[in-house]
């Protein structure tokens, strides 16, 4: 919270943070509220792992949906072919996971705001690109 505070003393112009994970996300979140900002109006805030506690704070956090499913079958696999092929030094892979942009009330007011106008364009934007809107 102090950092995102410090952030905005040195860079005014900022609009919009996003956490490296929810948690830190939140405390932002928390730290500009007490600052006397709106959270989304001037300034917006979003999160990455879509923590349970983040469609609960106020505003709602916006936030990238790792799913976390996904993420221990690829760990799973990956080790079972590490134990597999008995490697005592693990080989470097690239792996492409699925994400989802969860957006909710504390992230880009236009872009909530266009698309809660228009439920059939928000719609098609969701069944193509993994955005879904709380």
């Amino acid at each position: 919270a102090a950092l995102a505070c410090e952030m905005l003393e040195t860079h005014p112009s900022t609009t919009a943070v996003l956490g490296c994970n929810d948690q830190v996300a939140i405390g932002a979140l928390g730290a500009f509220r007490s600052a006397g900002l709106d959270v989304p109006a001037q300034i917006s805030v979003a999160g990455f792992d879509d923590n349970q506690l983040a469609q609960y704070m106020s505003p709602a956090l916006t936030t990238v949906d790792l799913c976390a499913e996904q993420v221990a079958c690829e760990a799973v696999r990956l080790l079972l072919n590490m134990i597999e092929r008995s490697e005592a030094e693990p080989t470097v892979q690239s792996l492409l996971l699925r994400t989802t942009l969860v957006v909710r009330a504390s992230g880009p007011g236009a872009l909530t705001l266009q698309f809660k106008s228009d439920t059939a364009k928000w719609r098609d934007l969701s069944k193509s690109t993994g955005v879904r809107m709380e």
